[in-house]
């Protein structure tokens, strides 16, 4: 938003009739002033008017005992009708503040018009301009006559005291440069001051006078408003001195300009061919190592493929261990944990003593005794899987531990036992019924033979 104040003796402000700055030295309530200076009259007619660039304008003064009726409006519409008497006196009071108004240039007028004898004063402290567009500014700026924004010709014309820069030669001028939508000079007036003209982005020319009975700084010599934010332009000062009033003197300037992170269109720029080439291999880059990664990482999760199961029915490609008794292959559904298939514990078969090694406690069996069937020959054993006998066997220091020669063959029945074979027969005998869970092999010498009555699983 856009604050411009400007004080009532500035040259900006144009005076109808019989104004007269005042100040402390005439009056010392005046002190009350703002910057210590007003513009008084008491000359009813008498008017000031501002041409202005915002969406609203208020008027600053006093309410004392001698001010009587004025009238005030923007662009002649909505005349207000005001008295500024006061039995108190009341410094900096607002005398006149518009509705708010459609964001363009206007004009405010204010005409004294007393109808009291005795009440027939009004005064000018000071003029508020805003522009509450969030476009038009977020901040301002000063620049002091020193910055090299400021430019003047012909530089011998010009000399540089205490800020201040000051020409006394007809037609020296002094351009200032920025950005922004809003820019004001500031100067001083002073009794040795006369006209000279104001320009902006070179177009038609202004004329002020910055000739007072009073002297003051910071009073604005040149305004202007509703430009481009984002371009530059330029504010030039002539000086057109007369025959006694010379003096043309330029203290700073100030600009309110936009935040550029809210107006991101002055800063953009076209890509050229080779950046967006540049982007495009840098994405392709990117995509193609993100697909290499997500590729990678499955097949490092999923691991090598696990090399198949040799069927049952191969051979074993490992040598048999020399000194050791052969034992019929066994198979299970359920495989032991140490990878050998055990006999089952409820098959017993009759043996040679003094040719059967000695032997460990059997590893329980996979199926609970008190649910597994049992099958009885002659002679029962204790029941041994292989792992075991073949770890006994070959324990040091034991005496299964030495290597024995095989027994001899024996002529034997065999006990043959598939998966799910249900009831089988033995040499001809009463069906026995053994478990799915087991497949087993037994052999026992010819000269053994089953009893006579028939055993069933228990």
């Amino acid at each position: 938003m856009v604050q411009v104040v400007i004080d009532g003796t500035s040259p900006i402000l144009g005076y109808r009739g019989s104004w007269v700055p005042v100040s402390h030295l005439l009056d010392p309530l005046h002190a009350m002033d703002s910057n210590d200076t007003a513009v008084t009259t008491c000359s009813s007619g008498d008017a000031m008017s501002l041409n202005f660039f915002g969406t609203s304008v208020s008027l600053h003064g006093a309410l004392r005992l001698n001010h009587g009726v004025y009238t005030a409006s923007v662009d002649n519409t909505d005349t207000v009708s005001t008295n500024g008497f006061s039995a108190g006196e009341v410094w900096g009071s607002a005398l006149y503040t518009s509705l708010p108004l459609s964001r363009g240039s206007h004009q405010v007028v204010l005409t004294n018009t007393p109808n009291v004898t005795g009440q027939n004063c009004v005064d000018i402290d000071w003029v508020q301009i805003e522009d509450t567009d969030p476009s038009s500014a977020t901040g301002s700026i000063l620049s002091h006559s020193s910055d090299p924004a400021f430019q003047w010709s012909p530089s011998s014309a010009w000399q540089s005291s205490g800020g201040v820069l000051q020409t006394n030669t007809s037609q020296a001028s002094l351009k200032y440069t920025f950005t922004g939508g809003t820019a004001a000079l500031f100067g001083r007036i002073d009794v040795t001051n006369g006209p000279y003209l104001c320009s902006i982005n070179g177009g038609a020319n202004t004329t002020y006078t910055s000739y007072s009975f009073y002297p003051a700084d910071s009073q604005v010599l040149c305004y202007a408003g509703g430009l481009d934010p984002t371009q530059q332009h330029t504010i030039q000062l002539y000086n057109t001195p007369n025959a006694t009033n010379a003096a043309l003197q330029v203290t700073y300037a100030q600009v309110w300009q936009i935040d550029s992170s809210t107006h991101s269109g002055a800063s953009h720029k076209k890509l050229s061919s080779g950046a967006i080439a540049g982007i495009v291999i840098v994405v392709i880059g990117v995509v193609l190592g993100l697909i290499a990664g997500i590729l990678l990482f499955l097949r490092r999760r999923r691991g090598p493929a696990a090399a198949a199961p040799k069927p049952d029915h191969e051979p074993s490609d490992k040598p048999p261990i020399e000194g050791v008794l052969s034992f019929p292959r066994i198979t299970s559904r359920t495989p032991d944990p140490l990878g050998v298939y055990p006999i089952a514990s409820s098959i017993s078969r009759d043996v040679d003593a003094d040719s059967a090694p000695a032997i460990a406690p059997s590893l329980p069996s996979p199926v609970s005794e008190s649910h597994a069937p049992t099958i009885r020959l002659n002679s029962p054993i204790q029941s041994l899987s292989l792992s075991q006998e073949i770890a006994e066997s070959l324990a040091p220091g034991s005496e299964s531990s030495t290597i024995r020669s095989p027994s001899p063959p024996l002529q034997s029945s065999h006990l043959q036992v598939h998966l799910d074979a249900g009831p089988l027969s033995l040499d001809g005998h009463d069906m026995y019924d053994a478990p799915p869970a087991y497949a087993g092999y037994t052999s026992r010498p010819s000269s053994i033979q089953p009893q006579s009555q028939p055993h069933t699983a228990s």
